[in-house]
This record gives structure tokens, C-alpha cells and sequence, in this order.
């Protein structure tokens, strides 16, 4: 059976430290937390007061679930902590000389601690919550954030669906229960022998009469319950449609606006007009769907926001989610995608010639007969990518993951720079 778990919600955090200090709880199902997790009086909760999307990935209002802990962390165990006052995510990893700090966030430089840095543990990540924001933000699904997390971010919704679900269950539980108490009373009377008596007019019953007492009502119950969640389905995917589109259509908007009025383009690329369209684009990403995200880049592309190496680029998208995005059949050169998560992503017969995609995770994409010449595909994480007739004529591939199988079947790696093969 479904249990609730009441969690305290006991202050707010922010970069640079913690602020209010707060006193209520919120209701979680023990189904959306980790099985591994038993002791529940140690969880706890803090509410995010600003943007910390760069290496943690929290936005405001997220509600970020911690286990207090007093064991020293492992490798793959997520804390939450202050590095010299500014607050990170992510996991600890100790040598005999050395100790790092690597981000939850994808592509987020690892950070090397010195002896001289002060690392104040708040506790052991759990999970974020996060509720549907407006414009710029977006509700994250179970299967949207970072696959190193996966299930560890979840929406507002996702504890309204459980305990619907729960609600349901119990219905079907107590007609299962009546199925089961009306064939007990029947094997009592017609096998073991104990008869009822003449006024209350059951004697004459048989086992089939006593189903149909509970049969139909069970067979409407079961029919309600089965219409209502393919009605739910239905509704839900149509609100998701709805919401994506209102999205790609707000962020659109509010780009031109930066772009007609706050000159976004002639700007300095550190200025606060910059911050906002970068937060804008990485936050938009994560809510959209493959034809969206694939609008998203062209509209950057196009307005010259995101060509060029490092030091031309204006809108630098180190670390978004462009996973399963759809570039197919278009043109992309000179674009500079740097660390991104291009995951499933399909680029077929696009032209992405003398692009830069340095880092970025395009495991299980699918390059087929895209011409990728000249493109600094260095640290790229090319695993299970099709290149099946992909021009990678005078590409750089310096410490790509990618095999002598996947090359020979691209259409042409003449000038290429191959990695270095075991």
C-alpha cells in the first residue's frame, strides 16, 4: 500500500548561502522516493529562493528533498554543500593526495579542492520537486534531466498522479475484498454445510447469484476507472502539447524583444541582456520536444546569436539539453553547440560543416549522411552514434568515444584527426 511520507521543510537556500528558516512539511509517496532509502525521520527539505541552474540545476521554488548524513560520501553519492560559501550539487571524490567536486549539472567543469577550501556538507541528495513555473521555467519530467540522475528530478504533479493512483487501488482492493467475502460465505454454505436460515432468503442462492450481486458493480468500477486514466492520458498529453507551445511561443517573443530593443546582438557578451537570454534558452530546452528544440537552435542560429568559436560565440549553451532534438535536413554551419547534451539527437542529411561541437554527448545520435567537414568533434562522446555515410572530411576527433566500425561507415574521414584506438 501506498504510504505517504510527511517531509519538514526547515529553511531556503541560495548561491551564496542560506536565508529563511521555515517550518512546515510536505506530503511525498514513499514510491517516488529511492527503495534504498528506509530511515525517513532523517529527510529533509529546502526551498530554492534564485536560479542556480549552472552546476546544480535548481530554479526557484524547487524544493530539493536531503537525507542528513555523518558518513563520509562515496563516489556516486549526490550531497549538497558549500564550497567556500557557494552552494553546489554534486558528488565527492577522495585520493591519498587530492579531492574533487564534480557538478550534478552535465559538462560543468570538475573542480579540484585545495586543503585551504572550506566544504560545509548540508546533506545527502535525495530528489527535487519542482513545481510548473512560467515563461522561462519549465516542469521537468521524471525522464527530462541528466541521465547520470535519472528519476531524481520529479514534477508537482507526479505526487498528484500517486495519489490518485492511490485512491484507485484502494477502490479496486475493496471490490476484490467483496469478490472474495461473497465466495468464502458461499463455500461455507454449500460446502461445509452451515445453511442459512429461512428469513433471510439467501438458502436458495447459488454461487452464481452471488456473483452477479458484485460482478456488475465491480465490471462498472473497473470500466470507470480504466476510461478515466485513458482520459487522463489523453488531457495530460494534450496540457503538455499545449504548455510546450506556449513555450517555444513566450520564449520567441521575449528573444525578439531582447534582440529589437535591448540590442542583445551589439551587446557585450557579459552583460546582464546575455545572462537572461542564455537562462532563457537552457531553461526553454528542457521543456520541449524534439521539432521545438530543433526551432529553438535555427531561430539562435539565424540570428547569428550562437556562431563561431568560444571567444565569438554570444549565447554560449555549455551544458543544455538538446537531447532527441531534430536538426534533419537543414543548414548549421559554423554553429557552436560545446558541450551539449546531443543525445539521440537526429542530424540526418544536415550540413553542420566547420561547426563545434567540442565535448558534447551525441551518444546514440543519428549522423546519417550529415556532412559534419571540418567539424571539432574533440572529447565528443560519439558511443552508439550512426555514421553511416557522414562526411567527416578534415574533422577533429582528438579523445572521441568512437569506434573503427562507426568510421568505416562513414561516407569520407579524409584529413580526419582520429583518436587514439586501445
Amino acid at each position: 500500500m501506498l504510504q505517504i511520507i510527511k517531509i519538514p521543510i526547515i529553511g531556503s537556500i541560495s548561491e551564496s548561502g542560506s536565508r529563511l528558516k521555515l517550518n512546515y512539511t510536505i506530503d511525498v509517496p514513499d514510491s517516488l522516493l529511492p527503495r534504498s532509502i528506509h530511515e525517513y525521520e532523517k529527510l529533509f527539505g529546502l526551498i530554492v529562493k534564485e536560479n542556480l541552474i549552472g552546476d546544480a540545476l535548481l530554479m526557484p521554488e524547487d524544493q530539493l528533498i536531503l537525507m542528513s548524513s555523518t558518513k563520509k560520501p562515496r563516489p556516486n553519492e549526490i550531497f549538497a554543500l558549500y564550497i567556500n560559501g557557494k552552494f553546489k550539487l554534486g558528488s565527492l571524490h577522495f585520493a591519498q593526495d587530492r579531492h574533487w567536486f564534480k557538478p550534478i549539472a552535465p559538462h560543468s567543469k570538475i573542480l579540484q579542492l585545495e586543503a585551504s577550501d572550506q566544504v560545509n556538507i548540508i546533506g545527502k541528495f535525495i530528489l527535487v520537486i519542482r513545481n510548473v513555473f512560467q515563461d522561462e521555467f519549465e516542469a521537468l519530467t521524471r525522464d527530462e534531466i541528466a541521465e547520470k540522475r535519472p528519476n531524481s528530478f520529479i514534477n508537482h504533479n507526479h505526487i498528484k498522479d500517486a495519489l490518485e493512483q492511490r485512491t484507485e487501488k484502494r477502490i479496486m482492493y475493496y471490490v476484490l475484498f467483496s469478490l472474495l467475502v461473497v465466495i468464502v460465505i458461499w463455500i461455507s454454505t454449500k460446502i461445509v454445510g452451515y445453511p442459512y436460515p429461512d428469513w433471510t432468503g439467501f438458502r436458495a442462492k447459488t454461487l452464481w447469484d452471488w456473483m452477479e450481486l458484485l460482478i456488475i458493480p465491480a465490471v462498472l468500477t473497473f470500466g470507470v476507472i480504466l476510461i478515466n486514466q485513458g482520459q487522463k492520458a489523453i488531457d495530460k498529453r494534450q496540457i503538455e502539447e499545449g504548455e510546450r507551445e506556449n513555450a517555444l511561443q513566450t520564449y520567441l517573443d521575449k528573444m525578439t524583444e531582447l534582440l529589437l530593443e535591448n540590442k542583445l546582438r551589439l551587446s557585450n557578451a557579459t552583460s546582464e541582456e546575455h545572462q537572461i537570454a542564455r537562462t532563457r534558452t537552457i531553461t526553454v530546452l528542457r521543456r520541449l520536444d524534439s521539432e521545438r528544440k530543433g526551432i529553438i537552435i535555427r531561430f539562435l542560429f539565424e540570428a547569428n546569436l550562437i556562431l563561431g568559436d568560444d571567444s565569438e560565440i554570444a549565447i554560449e549553451l555549455i551544458g543544455a539539453d538538446l537531447s532527441r532534438a531534430d536538426f534533419s535536413n537543414t543548414y548549421l554551419g559554423e554553429i557552436n553547440l560545446n558541450g551539449t547534451n546531443l543525445n539521440g539527437a537526429i542530424f540526418q542529411n544536415t550540413d553542420f560543416s566547420d561547426s563545434y561541437l567540442q565535448g558534447s554527448s551525441l551518444h546514440n545520435a543519428n549522423l546519417s549522411n550529415a556532412i559534419l567537414a571540418g567539424v571539432d568533434l574533440s572529447y565528443a562522446d560519439l558511443r552508439n552514434a550512426n555514421l553511416t555515410g557522414t562526411d567527416l572530411t578534415g574533422a577533429n576527433l582528438t579523445g572521441a568515444s568512437v569506434t573503427r566500425k562507426q568510421l568505416k561507415s562513414a561516407k569520407s574521414v579524409n584529413g580526419a584527426i582520429f583518436p587514439i584506438f586501445p
